[in-house]
């Protein structure tokens, strides 16, 4: 072909010649694409003698199979780009080597971090990957890489990534089945063997368990067998009792399997893939710590997490430390909801639970006080502190890790609440059933400290920090869907209501597309 693409801007006008603002939605990315194809000199990247060449192609295949990743292949315009190019005119090239470089960049960006708003999610602004920006995409283009190794560089690398992938695209084969047109299992409570329920005949056949002769409605041993066996697939803890994890779990069809991990898949790209040495993971909806060095985990435990209404933030920030021996002061929303009602009942209730009242750096006594004629604002000026000890919330240690949302990890004065199977019962703090093994963790390496220092410091009393000379992140995360230690896809509980809450922002992004549906293209 003796033309190339000059002039540039004549190119992109004629486009779409209606309107500017039809311009910008073709071609949102317009000036990075514009500064482009003048460094290449005006000459086309992905078309050769009138079709694509390799690396037009391999764009091609991977917007087809965009959906692999989560992604909809309806966003990049290839249909668009693929009908200018059977034009055969060289306008229409133009136009189509045009608009898959706007593609290449859109991919290129989907794939490399946060598409949403974190608000309404409970997650942090900071700390995710942000996408890259077009001119760093065509940048890679303009320095001559290899184009494979250039798309590739933008995946998350991560088995967890790469496993829920081959899960999507392995449901993605399969027909909806028998299980998956099944009414919901619907109890009126949580059921233990034994109780009866009209649910009962339900949940029977979800599992595929014969009808009874007798009380249909009984629970029976039979069926909470085949419960047990369920819960233990799924990670869940297999006690045979069925309450809104179970469920949750059994209702989860494949198209939901998919939009679930669909979800998960969003989440994954928004964490930085390079990991220091040393790192800590919480994952809030099933619970879990793992603290990693040098690739291997070398703790996990489960941890205690914040409840619906008061629900752990996910967010990513650094530990600096531990705090022996922490007091605690009441969190406004705490000071509120919780003690303030109890005040009004009890004065002495403060000093029942090892507290001190202060205002202005004052202490108080806390009957000198009408609490049931102060205001908000007025509640606002006092200050509620408890002091170390067993009776603390924060237990003996708490992590130094700032952060805007006051959610620490530490110990606890309720270890009771480890043997429960929801453990979504704090008000937004982590609580460690293993503290100590936490802080050594921490100050592993640390001079001057050992299991012998960290029981003489806790002994002691006081409180008393001790920061470390290499500080390391912790990542809280909502993961729903995950790898279980012999590479099966778990598909865990949604605490908070968040995969519905993300499904229905990427919806606004650019539509959600499973194989076989027919979901309109977002307007």
């Amino acid at each position: 072909m003796s033309r190339i693409i000059l002039p540039f801007l004549f190119a992109l006008l004629i486009l779409f010649p209606c309107s500017p603002s039809q311009v910008q939605a073709a071609l949102p990315d317009k000036p990075a694409i514009s500064d482009f194809y003048k460094q290449r000199e005006g000459r086309f990247y992905w078309i050769a003698h009138g079709r694509l060449n390799g690396d037009g192609e391999y764009l091609a295949k991977a917007l087809s199979d965009s959906w692999t990743h989560g992604l909809n292949p309806r966003r990049y315009g290839l249909e668009e780009a693929l009908i200018f190019l059977k034009a055969a005119d060289e306008d229409s090239q133009i136009k189509a080597d045009i608009l898959l470089t706007q593609a290449f960049i859109l991919y290129a960006r989907d794939l490399s971090g946060m598409r949403v708003s974190p608000d309404g999610m409970a997650t942090g602004r900071t700390g995710w990957l942000l996408p890259v920006s077009p001119d760093h995409v065509l940048g890679l283009l303009v320095s001559g890489g290899r184009f494979r190794s250039i798309l590739k560089s933008f995946e998350p690398q991560g088995k967890t990534y790469a496993s829920l992938r081959k899960e999507l695209i392995r449901l993605a084969g399969q027909k909806e089945g028998a299980q998956d047109r099944l009414p919901p299992v619907k109890l009126s409570r949580v059921i233990k063997p034994g109780a009866r329920d009209r649910g009962v005949p339900a949940l029977r056949e979800r599992l595929g368990i014969r009808s009874v002769i007798g009380d249909a409605l009984l629970y029976d041993d039979e069926l909470a067998a085949a419960v047990m066996r369920f819960q233990r697939d799924r990670g869940l803890i297999s006690d045979g009792l069925v309450g809104p994890d179970t469920l949750d779990a059994l209702n989860l069809t494949r198209t939901g399997k998919m939009l679930k991990i669909i979800a998960n898949m969003e989440r994954l790209r928004w964490v930085p893939p390079d990991r220091p040495t040393r790192f800590v993971t919480v994952n809030i909806p099933s619970a879990t710590l793992w603290a990693v060095e040098n690739g291997r985990v070398t703790l996990e435990m489960p941890v205690v997490v914040g409840t619906a209404d008061r629900p752990t933030y996910s967010f990513i920030t650094t530990i600096r430390g531990v705090r022996f021996n922490p007091g605690w002061t009441v969190p406004r929303t705490i000071k509120a909801e919780d003690i303030w009602p109890k005040l009004k009942e009890n004065p002495d209730y403060l000093g029942d639970k090892g507290m001190t009242l202060y205002q202005d750096g004052n202490a108080l006594d806390p009957a000198a006080v009408d609490w049931t004629a102060l205001t908000p604002a007025d509640l606002a000026s006092f200050q509620m502190v408890q002091t170390p000890g067993a009776h603390n919330p924060l237990g003996r240690i708490r992590v130094l890790m700032p952060n805007q949302y006051d959610i620490y990890l530490h110990g606890t004065n309720r270890p009771d609440y480890f043997e429960k199977q929801d453990r979504a019962l704090s008000s937004g703090c982590v609580r460690l059933e293993s503290p100590d093994a936490m802080a050594e963790f921490i100050l592993k390496g640390e001079p001057g400290w050992g299991a012998g220092s960290l029981a003489e410091t806790l002994a002691g009393g006081k409180t008393h920090d001790a920061l470390i000379s290499k500080p390391f992140p912790v990542y809280i995360v909502y993961y729903t869907a995950w790898v279980d230690e012999r590479g099966g896809i778990v598909y865990g509980p949604d605490l908070y209501g968040q995969d519905e809450n993300l499904i229905g922002k990427l919806r606004r992004v650019d539509g959600i597309f499973i194989p076989g549906h027919n979901e309109p293209k977002p307007g």
